[in-house]
C-alpha cells in the first residue's frame, strides 16, 4: 500500500483502520501525521454537532404541540373561516432547519480544509522527493558563474533582474511535464532548492514541514516557485532575495 492509497481510503472512512491501514500508518511518519491531523478534524467536526439539548426538551415540545392542538380547536370552534396562526411548532422546525443549514455549511468547510491540507502536503512531498532525487546538488560547495545561473533560467522563460548570490547549482529539470529551473542557493545553515516554475501554477501559497525540511510555495507574476529547506533555516531571506530579483518573460 502507497501514501496516496493509505490517505485515500482513511479519508473516506476515518474511524475504519484495516490491518493493511494500521501496519502502513506505523511504518510512514508522514502517514501517521495525516491521520493524526484527519482524527483532531473528525474530533472538532463532532465537538461542532453535538449541541447540548435540555434533559426536558422532548417534554416541552409536547406540551407545546399540545396548547398549538388546543388554539387550533378553539379557533375551528369560535371562526368557522381558517386563519392562519404563527405556531410556534413552526419556529422551532425553522430553528432546527436553520441548524442543519449551518451545520452543512460547516461540514464543508472542514471537509474543504482538509482538502486543501491533503493537497498542500502532497505537493510538500513531491518537492522533497525531486529534491532528494538530485542529492548531488545539496553538497555542492563553490558558486557557479552568473552566466550559467542566467542559462537556466532563460531556458524556462526567466529574466534575472539582479546577481542572485551563492547559487551552487542551476539545471533544468521536468516536474509534471513542466520544464523548470532548479537552483540551489549555499547559506550558513544549509543548501535551500528553488524550483522556479513559470508554466505551472500550484494555487495558493503555502508552508509545511517533511521529513527534516520545510517547504514554502510562493506565486510569481506567472506560475509558482518552491523553496526547499532545513527547518531550522529562515528563509524568508532567501525567498525574497529570489522572488525580487527574477521575471517571467513569457508563457
Amino acid at each position: 500500500m502507497n501514501c496516496l492509497e493509505f490517505r485515500r481510503v482513511v479519508l473516506e472512512e476515518p474511524q475504519q483502520l484495516s490491518p493493511a491501514l494500521a501496519e502502513h500508518k506505523q511504518q510512514c511518519k508522514e502517514c501517521l501525521r495525516y491521520y493524526t491531523q484527519l482524527q483532531e478534524q473528525e474530533a472538532l467536526l463532532m465537538e461542532a454537532l453535538a449541541v447540548p439539548v435540555p434533559d426536558d426538551l422532548a417534554a416541552k415540545i409536547m406540551l407545546q404541540c399540545s396548547f398549538d392542538q388546543t388554539s387550533d380547536q378553539e379557533v375551528t370552534e369560535t371562526e368557522p373561516t381558517i386563519v392562519p396562526l404563527k405556531s410556534k411548532s413552526k419556529t422551532f422546525r425553522q430553528f432546527i432547519g436553520g441548524f442543519a443549514v449551518a451545520a452543512s455549511v460547516m461540514m464543508g468547510v472542514v471537509f474543504w480544509q482538509a482538502h486543501l491540507n491533503s493537497e498542500q502536503q502532497q505537493l510538500t512531498e513531491m518537492f522533497v522527493q525531486h529534491m532528494e532525487h538530485e542529492a548531488h546538488s545539496l553538497v555542492l560547495e563553490e558558486p557557479i558563474p552568473v552566466g550559467r545561473v542566467g542559462f537556466t533560467l532563460n531556458n524556462v522563460g526567466i529574466k534575472a533582474m539582479a546577481e542572485l548570490a551563492n547559487v551552487t547549482y542551476a539545471a533544468n529539470c521536468v516536474i509534471e511535464d513542466k520544464m523548470v529551473a532548479h537552483l540551489v542557493v549555499k547559506t550558513d545553515k544549509g543548501p535551500v532548492t528553488v524550483l522556479l516554475m513559470p508554466h505551472k501554477q500550484f494555487g495558493d501559497e503555502f508552508a509545511e514541514e517533511a521529513k527534516q525540511w520545510q517547504v514554502a510555495l510562493n506565486n510569481m507574476k506567472q506560475g509558482s516557485v518552491a523553496f526547499i529547506g532545513p527547518k531550522s533555516l529562515n528563509m524568508e531571506p532567501i525567498q525574497q532575495q529570489v522572488m525580487q530579483s527574477v521575471d517571467v518573460l513569457q508563457i
